[in-house]
């Protein structure tokens, strides 16, 4: 009985002896710490492959968990304490960002810790309006992290901008391997900008990701595209409610003008020049290095207002067509290059135009309310005259029609054909052919309204080209678009 007693005490003691062992080389290699001293790096590695997980305590510090064949896998800023798991290649970097020690625990047995001459991460601070370019040389692509809100710029391994955006949110950012991005912040206050040390690299950048631009109201903006590509230039017009005017150049000529509320457009290699013409400024923005911007003392577009009895003549001066816009009702006579009129009307109410090269056309104003003529600025000439586009009888005396007044016909022809058409005293079979356009009307006046003022072949002020009566027989030429008038007076 004694001899089993002590055998079962020696057995017990024994296994606490062994348990005890165990307990405390347990403790010590999970206990083995590394202090790592403000400003220096650590480099935590598996030694055999296996998972090993390191404990990290410190009031701020980085990291980043990167590998030989896949990149960075995690990376980040810690505070306080954090556990991280290290396999098979993979390393985990520490970075002390703190002015006091940061500890650093993990299996002695299964993990190396090193001193590490290269940081967790790399990373800039930027004030409100600074930039840096940030590049992705590493063997993947890569996340990068942005803390506000920024403009960026992306560009390829060729340094060419393919694309960019305005007060981007921040936060992670995925770059290409061998590309880079631009950055700007837009935030009210400092932001950091850090990715994980090994993969890429962070430079300072003098120039803006994108322009912005604020035009006043009636001030003028010109863009010139100097690069080799087509970019979207945005006009903040709150949703289409603000007006603007614009003329695009090519080569030096205008390609197109107008006047629009849209709040995109696409630029190519082209000058594009923007006036204001609200009472809030006109926010442009678009990518910084593809254009050039220069402020201009005139308008995009030339506006010409007319009060009741004023004319304007506008004449054509550049090689191609122009189109002019009217706003009002107004007369027009138009006259080629040679000064023939080519058309004419009157009571015409908000229209457009167009002014073929070398030509002119003159405007006039017989209403109360003022017309305004809109048009490009740089390739019309706008003179202001002193007699009207039109004469016109607005003879008001009441007339008694009886058989002693005067009857006349009258018939307006136009040549539809592309050929000198000959216009006689009967063209209504020309008409029936679809050869002419003709319009017959009963004119009926009192003798003393038609009085007989002789014949008169002069050019008078410039707007016909000739007028005749008491003709008997006679084979006027209509060119293409000319008109004729008839009158029977027999």
């Amino acid at each position: 009985m004694k001899s089993s007693l002590k055998r079962w005490l020696v057995l017990s003691v024994s296994m606490l002896f062994v348990i005890l062992i165990g307990v405390s080389q347990t403790a010590y290699a999970t206990d083995y710490t590394y202090n790592l001293a403000p400003g220096e790096s650590a480099r935590v590695s598996s030694k055999d492959g296996r998972t090993v997980t390191v404990h990290v305590n410190g009031l701020t510090f980085d990291y980043a968990t990167t590998s030989y064949s896949r990149g960075a896998n995690g990376y980040g800023k810690g505070t306080k304490s954090s556990t991280h798991s290290v396999k098979n290649e993979e390393r985990l970097i520490l970075t002390n960002t703190s002015n006091e020690f940061v500890t650093i625990a993990s299996d002695q047995n299964k993990s190396d810790i090193v001193r590490s001459k290269s940081p967790a991460l790399v990373s800039t601070r930027l004030q409100p309006g600074e930039s840096a370019e940030v590049t992705n040389i590493g063997i993947t692509d890569e996340y990068f992290y942005v803390g506000g809100k920024n403009d960026h710029a992306d560009y390829d391994e060729y340094n060419m901008l393919q694309f960019y955006k305005a007060d981007h949110t921040g936060g992670q950012m995925v770059l290409e391997i061998a590309k880079k991005i631009a950055i700007t912040n837009r935030d009210e206050e400092a932001i950091e900008v850090y990715a994980p040390h090994s993969y890429f690299k962070i430079e300072s950048r003098q120039q803006p990701a994108v322009f912005h631009r604020y035009i006043e109201p009636n001030k003028t903006l010109e863009i010139n595209n100097v690069s080799d590509n087509i970019y979207y230039v945005y006009f903040d017009v709150a949703q289409g409610t603000m007006q603007y005017d614009y003329v695009s150049y090519l080569n030096n000529e205008i390609d197109r003008y107008g006047s629009s509320s849209d709040s995109s457009r696409q630029i190519g290699k082209i000058k594009y020049v923007v006036t204001n013409k609200e009472v809030e400024p006109l926010h442009v923005y678009g990518p910084y290095e593809a254009f050039a911007l220069y402020e201009r003392d005139d308008f995009a577009l030339e506006t010409k207002s007319l009060k009741q009895g004023e004319s304007m003549q506008i004449i054509n001066t550049s090689v191609q067509s122009h189109s002019l816009n009217f706003k009002g009702t107004y007369e027009f006579a138009e006259y080629d290059s040679y000064g023939n009129v080519v058309d004419f009307d009157k009571g015409v109410l908000s229209s457009s135009k167009s002014i073929d090269a070398g030509t002119k056309i003159i405007i006039s104003n017989s209403s109360v309310e003022s017309v305004e003529i809109i048009g490009p600025k740089d390739v019309l000439q706008y003179e202001t005259i002193f007699y009207p586009a039109l004469i016109v009888n607005n003879h008001k005396q009441l007339v008694s029609f009886d058989e002693s007044s005067v009857i006349g016909e009258t018939a307006k022809v136009r040549n539809k054909t592309n050929n000198p058409f000959i216009a006689t005293a009967d063209s209504a079979a020309d008409s029936e052919q679809g050869v002419v356009d003709l319009t017959k009307q009963t004119v009926r006046a009192d003798n003393n309204i038609l009085r007989d003022d002789g014949r008169g072949h002069d050019v008078q002020n410039g707007l016909t080209k000739g007028n005749d009566r008491d003709r008997i027989t006679s084979y006027p030429s209509v060119n293409e678009g000319q008109r004729i008038a008839v009158m029977n007076d027999s």
